[in-house]
């Protein structure tokens, strides 16, 4: 659930960075794990946002290790030719204080608001693979004023700087079989992509831009995941498909239940263990 201090957070970055904006709204529903819906009803233009304006639907299913099958998942993503090395690139998160289930980030120079839109399921996928599946609406444009970000807040903010370095896999989900290609050479509007990601993450309980001596103190983490993307109600059975897909094909490493959660549920689990 966002408090009132996490909603004035996220007030206060919106308006710095992309403007005026008419209305967002944010409806808690009650249950074990609050579900956060945030919706931009029209921007300073007063024209609807929709999807040419940046909202995308997707499912998603990840892990998170210190350790784990880092060698066997390697292995998987050079054995295929048209697996694709990103450089790096670091993006800004708020933390939102007790919310697992909506992320605000600064991503090379857009605002990124995700928020989950159903509740988490257990997916297994085979004996040696299973973890949480979740459903997201995200909606991103470019920041008015990036730097603004930075400036002093009138409350208390936590941040987290992540520096991600990531190896990509695409599979094509628009025909009735499932077909790989090379990520980056075509526009995809169903689809799902597999992702490695090496990870340094610094919390900070102000939002100056990290210094060099606090990189050096970065803990250190890799993600594996799978997001599939297309329409809302499609995106479930999509993940489904390339989950089936990719993991039925000799997939060398075991993936468990323990360490599958969202990006949300990791910046809060690393936000608590910074505060105690």
């Amino acid at each position: 659930m966002i408090n009132d201090t996490g909603y004035l957070s996220v007030t206060r970055l919106i308006y710095l960075t992309v403007g005026r904006i008419a209305i967002f709204t944010a409806r808690l529903m009650a249950g074990r794990e609050s579900l956060v819906f945030l919706s931009v009803l029209s921007d300073d233009s007063g024209s609807p946002l929709g999807v040419e304006r940046g909202v995308y639907h997707s499912s998603e299913i990840r892990w998170f290790f210190r350790d784990g099958p880092r060698c066997e998942v390697d292995q998987w993503f050079s054995s295929c030719a048209l697996a694709v090395t990103e450089p790096p690139r670091v993006d800004n998160y708020i933390i939102l204080p007790r919310c697992k289930t909506a992320g605000v980030k600064i991503r090379q120079g857009n605002i990124e608001v995700k928020a989950q839109t159903q509740n988490s399921e257990l997916l297994e996928i085979s004996d040696r693979v299973g973890g949480f599946q979740d459903a997201w609406v995200k909606w991103s444009r470019p920041a008015a004023n990036p730097d603004a970000v930075f400036a002093a807040p009138s409350i208390p903010e936590c941040w987290a700087c992540v520096e991600k370095a990531r190896v990509l896999r695409l599979l094509t989900l628009e025909a009735e079989s499932p077909d790989e290609i090379a990520p980056g050479s075509r526009h995809l509007h169903v689809g799902c992509q597999a992702e490695k990601t090496d990870l340094r993450v610094i919390v900070l309980d102000t939002d100056v831009e990290p210094s060099a001596h606090d990189w050096k103190k970065a803990e250190r983490w890799w993600s594996f995941s799978l997001e599939a993307f297309g329409p809302a109600n499609e995106v479930g059975g999509l993940l489904h498909r390339a989950a089936s897909h990719w993991f039925g094909q000799d997939f060398p490493a075991t993936l468990l239940a323990e360490d599958s959660m969202s990006y949300p549920e990791w910046l809060a689990r690393l936000e608590q263990k910074a505060a105690a």
